[in-house]
């Protein structure tokens, strides 16, 4: 399920792997706003990718 887009965003999954294979991200920190909702796991600044 997607949570809704805020204004000028990338719709929001409920995990990268959905985000991913709708074909959104990556994400970076300091850039995308997108970047806060999904975690980055190897702590690069890039998430979803």
């Amino acid at each position: 399920m997607l949570a809704p887009a805020q204004a000028g965003t990338d719709p929001q999954f409920s995990s990268c792997k959905k985000a991913k294979a709708a074909g959104y991200g990556p994400y970076v920190a300091g850039t995308d706003p997108e970047y806060r909702w999904y975690r980055d796991g190897d702590s690069d600044g890039i998430n979803c990718e």
